[in-house]
């Protein structure tokens, strides 16, 4: 019944407790029924999880019947985040080289 399955893994930090710019003031970047969650310890904020860009699968039937890379019911295939390094520019990548060399 799922549309897509997308990888993905806790983040390093919590959107709960991200800003975005408004007017020129901070205002939270996840609206959030919960009072002032940005304020609250991270262990008592909802699970986040980052989409790492690792494996996205999706039917045909979505991407030309929905003209969705991923629909609405996606599944999760859930990452170790030890396992992920994302690599965005040549500093990431020389990084990786070296995590990948002491693990042997």
């Amino acid at each position: 019944e799922a549309d897509s399955v997308r990888s993905v893994c806790p983040p390093s930090q919590n959107p709960f407790k991200m800003w975005r710019l408004n007017g020129g003031y901070l205002k939270p970047l996840v609206d959030s029924s919960i009072p002032e969650s940005y304020n609250m310890p991270r262990q008592r904020l909802p699970q986040a999880y980052w989409q790492n860009g690792y494996v996205d699968v999706a039917w045909h039937r979505t991407i030309m019947g929905k003209s969705s890379m991923t629909g609405t019911k996606i599944l999760p295939l859930i990452l170790d985040p030890e396992n992920i390094i994302d690599m965005d520019s040549l500093l990431s990548f020389q990084m990786a080289e070296l995590i990948l060399s002491q693990r042997g």
